[in-house]
């Protein structure tokens, strides 16, 4: 998803890609949750309702009412 929605010309902010060589749950969504603040639309991966993290994010995403979030099935 991120390569074709860079392709598609947006500015893609990935999670995955801070954090590459691991650490904390914690350090990890330090980080994340960090970089959320200055999105404008989330677009999440199928099943993320099953992730910890990605279901914090969407909470906090929920709560800004300057944010959206994309439907997976529209970014493919």
């Amino acid at each position: 998803m991120t390569a074709n929605l860079r392709a598609a010309g947006h500015v893609v902010t990935n999670p995955a890609e801070f954090n590459p060589d691991g650490g904390s749950w914690n350090d990890c969504m330090r980080r994340d949750l960090a970089a959320l603040m200055d999105c404008d639309t989330v677009a999440t991966l199928p099943d993320w309702e099953h992730s910890k993290g990605a279901r914090f994010e969407a909470l906090l995403n929920a709560e800004r009412l300057d944010s959206q979030r994309a439907n997976p099935k529209i970014c493919p």
